[in-house]
């Protein structure tokens, strides 16, 4: 008995959905977990870039324009600040190693993200130049 076949079963369409629907349940989530780390990237850059910034502006400040901070350090803002949530950025002026002529400069910028506290912090030595 030969018996012509006009289409598909029910189980091999059902079959063909749920294998349709697993990749793509796995496709959107790494698309998801792809675009929360691409975000987290542009929050550490936007930080750097802040603390960059800053500091190099305090780097350009005469050296006895530099005064000590407390151990918690001064508030600052950026423009590009508004882009990060719950900014907080620091700057810090200390002595080094009981040298006068020298002091340390520490920028360090926090923000929230993914119920998580995130922080860069940049320093640099600063000399006071004798003639």
């Amino acid at each position: 008995m030969i018996r012509s076949r006009n289409g598909f079963l029910l189980a091999e369409l059902a079959t063909a959905v749920f294998l349709i629907a697993a990749l793509m349940a796995v496709t959107t989530s790494i698309i998801f977990a792809c675009s929360d780390h691409v975000r987290a990237a542009h929050g550490f850059f936007l930080a750097r870039q802040i603390t960059s910034n800053h500091l190099e502006t305090m780097k350009h400040l005469p050296f006895d324009d530099l005064h000590f901070s407390s151990a918690d350090g001064e508030d600052f803002t950026s423009p590009l600040s508004t882009q990060l949530k719950d900014f907080a950025g620091k700057v810090r002026v200390e002595q080094f190693n009981a040298n006068p002529g020298l002091k340390r400069i520490t920028v360090t910028v926090r923000w929230h993200e993914k119920r998580r506290t995130r922080e860069v912090s940049l320093s640099v030595l600063r000399g006071k130049r004798t003639p």
